[in-house]
């Protein structure tokens, strides 16, 4: 089987998780504008809307409690983490929100989620940029000592 071969282990921030159902909603901005005497809006295409993923996700078994806690630490932490999602790779998200169901006696130690997480922009590069205000001041003080030298040779006592 072709296809079983590309899914991946998920995972979020490190922690794993196994995952039933992954969803994935987009779709595109758009602006309605509305005229008076004119039937038909003029929708404004402003767009692609950044992407969700919402994972059935789960702990499982006699390290189920242990794993639930770690993933909640993870899904807490602030800020966008890497997501090794089952089907689309490794994507930079944010968490939107996550809840925790558990069965510990019927389904033997499952934890299930249902985690939304957002499409994040790529991290940031550091940018280098040069000193202009320095410059500029290095600048006018070469001016100012160069224009007090002028002067005070042009007008003596």
């Amino acid at each position: 089987m072709a296809w079983l071969d590309d899914i991946q282990d998920a995972s979020f921030r490190g922690v794993p998780f196994g995952v039933e159902k992954p969803q994935t909603k987009g779709g595109r901005r758009v602006a309605p504008h509305d005229y008076p005497r004119r039937d038909t809006p003029d929708p404004e295409d402003m767009g692609r809307k950044g992407r969700s993923y919402i994972l059935d996700a789960y702990t499982l078994g006699d390290a189920a409690i242990a794993d639930r806690d770690r993933l909640i630490t993870a899904l807490d932490a602030d800020g966008p983490g890497t997501l090794i999602h089952p089907t689309f790779g490794t994507l930079w998200v944010q968490v939107d929100d996550w809840t925790v169901n558990e069965d510990l006696v019927t389904a033997r130690n499952i934890c299930r989620f249902q985690i939304t997480f957002l499409e994040a922009a790529a991290k940031p590069v550091p940018r280098v940029t040069k000193d202009t205000s320095a410059r500029a001041g290095a600048a006018a003080d070469t001016a100012t000592g160069a224009n007090q030298t002028q002067f005070a040779g042009t007008f003596t006592a």
